[in-house]
């Protein structure tokens, strides 16, 4: 989602408005006549360039919030080694791209910066997809040989 929102944010050319951190222009939140300014009011999520800079600014702020978190319940919960290193990595990856997005904003967005801050969004992701992948894989009940997940063994002679 969050990925989503900042190709709104490219797209939009919307990183080269409220080029300041952490308020937009003095305000946390703008204006409600400015986040909706556009009619009909639902096109302000796409069409709005203050709506959508906000939107992608509290998306990020609520991942690095979720990240940090689980990094530090996997600690605390005494989680194998495996999964705190992770959880740690993700939370450390999140906050990076949270802040080379802020450095991108207060530059207003020069080319480099954009495209490392793409860049580090697919690292982000990639690390939390095998992050989940191998926790759930940890947990996952152990199946007797040629058993399939979901019950298809029929097909493929027991293989997917």
């Amino acid at each position: 989602m969050q990925i989503f929102l900042g190709g709104l944010v490219a797209g939009s050319h919307a990183g080269l408005l409220y080029n300041t951190w952490p308020t937009m222009d003095g305000a946390l939140i703008p204006p409600h006549a400015e986040l909706f300014a556009v009619t009909p009011w639902i096109e302000n999520f796409v069409d709005n360039t203050t709506l959508v800079q906000l939107n992608h600014r509290l998306v990020a702020y609520l991942i690095v919030l979720a990240a940090l978190a689980h990094a530090v319940d996997a600690w605390l919960s005494g989680a194998a080694g495996g999964v705190r290193g992770r959880a740690a990595g993700v939370a450390a990856l999140a906050v990076a791209q949270m802040g080379l997005g802020i450095v991108t904003l207060l530059l207003a967005v020069p080319l480099w910066a954009g495209l490392a801050h793409q860049v580090l969004a697919m690292g982000v992701l990639m690390m939390a997809t095998v992050h989940a992948r191998l926790s759930l894989g940890a947990r996952a009940p152990a199946r007797a040989q040629g058993e399939t997940p979901f019950g298809f063994e029929g097909l493929a002679g027991g293989r997917l």
